[in-house]
């Protein structure tokens, strides 16, 4: 389901949201990311671009999806870039639609050994979370690291699906990259 933009990132700030704010952009390997803590956007990146520089490219770019991960949070002081009141209303003006991609937050009580439920769910999941970091590529990375480096069992574990996420991880070169996936890895395979 398509939503406004500038809707979600209000949603975010009414409700005083702690988190990482990432769209994938159409055509590009790179995604746009809005870091929030308690409401408030405090650091904008775009590949190497970050703060204000991402908001001159904003106008330009065409969003596919997007994703929130909470609880993230980077070190640091806020960037220089508008009040998120201003930015709202930035996101506002371009009427930009994007495909938000909502994660359940409730935890299992599964033990580790038990086969997992959806296996084919947690999966396609992990893939996209490691989209989410790396772009396209990760798509070919991910079935690589299957075919190559994990050996699936007929039914695997929650263990054995924390093996295929150490897997994974190596692959993301950026540690706040890293991070961010290790957290969506875990949320998604304690569903």
């Amino acid at each position: 389901m398509k939503e406004d933009l500038s809707e979600v990132l209000s949603d975010l700030w009414r409700n005083r949201k702690t988190g990482l704010f990432s769209l994938s952009v159409l055509n590009s390997n790179r995604l746009f990311k809005i870091f929030i803590k308690e409401g408030e956007v405090y650091r904008i990146s775009f590949g190497n671009l970050r703060g204000a520089g991402c908001l001159s490219l904003f106008d330009e770019l065409d969003f596919k999806s997007s994703f929130f991960l909470p609880s993230i949070v980077l070190p640091g002081e806020r960037e220089d870039i508008p009040p998120t009141s201003d930015l709202i209303s930035l996101f506002k003006i371009t009427g930009k639609l994007i495909d938000l991609k909502k994660y359940d937050n409730r935890v299992s009580g599964s033990s580790n050994n038990e086969p997992v439920n959806n296996l084919n769910r947690v999966l396609e999941e992990l893939k996209a979370a490691l989209v989410e970091q790396v772009g396209p590529a990760g798509l070919k990375a991910f079935k690589r690291i299957i075919e190559e480096k994990w050996q699936s069992v007929p039914s695997p574990t929650r263990e054995d699906l924390q093996t295929l996420v150490n897997f994974l991880k190596d692959l993301i070169e950026d540690t706040k990259d890293r991070q961010i996936f290790v957290v969506a890895a875990n949320r998604i395979l304690s569903l």
